[in-house]
């Protein structure tokens, strides 16, 4: 249990945590006085099924005056917490990431997560912030879950939320923050002439509000794994925050392919309406058809395959039309 949000336990103090079975491991002196009602913070993850987070991070924000108690909990369970007498709002979310970073921790409202620049320099040419299209091009962020409680009230007699009688457990019920989006490029000719390709995705958010779930309106863009899927196509699935929260920002779907004979080649798709029509928001799928890439004569005991990397993005764009 620590204080005004600040970041996560050491695996040293979270492994105490579960010796203990408390929160409570530093930052007082006589941390005793202070456990004045033990919860029971329980975690039913019947909104995700098969969600398994390494561990779980239960905020609790005073409403009024007070401290932010932030306990690590090394469970996807839940765990045993204690907290003064008074009433707090919560976030509880998985702490096992490590793509994702926080931001106005001290705000219940305003606590951020989001992800960090790519690091590949392929991305821009040597410029130190790397951009497509005036895009910054960031990290996709790990999954992760979020649960919330408006209205959570200690005292001697026990904790109460939810309008609930006063009780010693707390059942929180995590739902996906992330979504996950699945692409697939079809009828792609000459693929065995492909050396390097490369997706990238426009348009998306590089962070979301836990309390609220809000997106930030500044596109950002995900550069986005993929694998060669039969003789003329490639896919892939990825995590994501989601589409940035801007109606006017497109969603372009780019693959950039190098082929042997060391030409460069790029393909956009507008894929903005398959993202707006999606069933489920936070399962997306989106399948486009149509590369038409030349003819190429390989060198002479030219055996190389296909490389799936990062090409750098000085290449003419050829536009074409998705066929969904």
């Amino acid at each position: 249990m620590r204080p005004n949000g600040l970041n996560l336990l050491t695996p040293v103090a979270v492994l105490l945590a579960a010796w203990l079975l408390s929160s409570c491991i530093y930052d007082y002196s006589d941390c005793d006085a202070l456990q004045k009602t033990r919860i029971k913070l329980l975690v039913d993850w019947d909104m995700a099924p098969g969600a398994s987070p390494a561990g779980l991070a239960a905020c609790f924000f005073p409403i009024g005056e007070g401290e932010i108690w932030r306990f690590d909990l090394p469970s996807p369970n839940g765990g045993n917490i204690s907290l003064p007498p008074g009433k707090y709002r919560m976030l509880l979310f998985n702490n096992d990431t490590s793509d994702v970073f926080f931001k106005d921790v001290d705000s219940y409202m305003d606590y951020d997560a989001y992800t960090l620049p790519v690091s590949d320099s392929n991305y821009a040419d040597g410029n130190e912030a790397q951009l497509v299209d005036g895009e910054p091009v960031l990290d996709c962020p790990d999954m992760m879950w979020r649960a919330v409680l408006s209205d959570v009230e200690v005292s001697e007699h026990g904790v109460s939320y939810d309008n609930s009688t006063f009780a010693d457990t707390v059942v929180c019920h995590p739902d996906e923050l992330c979504a996950h989006y699945h692409f697939r490029i079809n009828d792609i000719t000459n693929l065995d002439d492909v050396r390097k390709m490369a997706v990238i995705l426009s348009g998306m958010s590089g962070s979301v509000r836990i309390a609220s779930m809000d997106l930030d309106s500044k596109p950002v863009v995900l550069p986005v794994d993929m694998r060669r899927a039969g003789a003329d196509a490639v896919s892939g699935e990825f995590v994501t925050f989601g589409r940035c929260d801007n109606s006017s920002v497109t969603n372009m779907l780019t693959l950039s392919v190098r082929l042997s004979d060391g030409s460069r080649h790029k393909f956009v798709f507008d894929v903005t309406g398959q993202i707006f029509s999606a069933a489920d928001p936070y399962d997306v799928y989106i399948e486009v058809s149509g590369v038409d890439l030349p003819d190429v004569i390989p060198d002479k005991g030219d055996e190389s395959t296909l490389d799936v990397e990062v090409v750098d993005w000085s290449t003419t764009y050829i536009e074409l039309e998705s066929e969904v």
